[in-house]
């Protein structure tokens, strides 16, 4: 009955043991898949965040190429504003200098007229003298 016993005992304790191991294997299977799911959750949100992070760096790349091709416009306009402006200036200042070298001109003509008709009437004067 000893025998029995102990041998009923071993079988018990391994059919305990056998228990135990198998609600060990279930805890690390439902552990293995709980982590699993958790990777597989966190890869699609990091997916999900990945692929707003690419849209958003599209958009900004967008709105950085509106933006320079934007300066581009508004410098090809100035570059060519600026020769038309130097050009106005250009103009502006030649009819200035024109119409100060025709006044001095006409200045000088209307004094050598002047001087002219003096002379004119002087050499009149020494001929009716004579």
């Amino acid at each position: 009955m000893i025998t029995v016993a102990a041998g009923g005992i071993r079988d018990i304790q391994k059919a305990y043991e056998e228990f135990a191991r198998g609600i060990e294997e279930q805890q690390q299977t439902a552990s293995l898949q709980f982590f699993q799911q958790a990777n597989e959750d966190r890869a699609r949100s990091l997916g999900v965040q990945e692929s707003q992070l690419v849209e958003m760096a599209e958009g900004l790349l967008r709105v950085a190429e509106t933006h320079e091709s934007r300066r581009q416009d508004e410098f090809q306009k100035a570059l060519t504003y600026l020769p038309d402006c130097y050009t106005r200036e250009l103009d502006v200042a030649w009819a200035q200098v024109s119409n100060e070298a025709n006044e001095a001109l006409r200045r000088e003509a209307e004094k050598n007229a002047l001087s002219w008709e003096d002379r004119t009437r002087e050499l009149e004067q020494q001929q009716a003298l004579k």
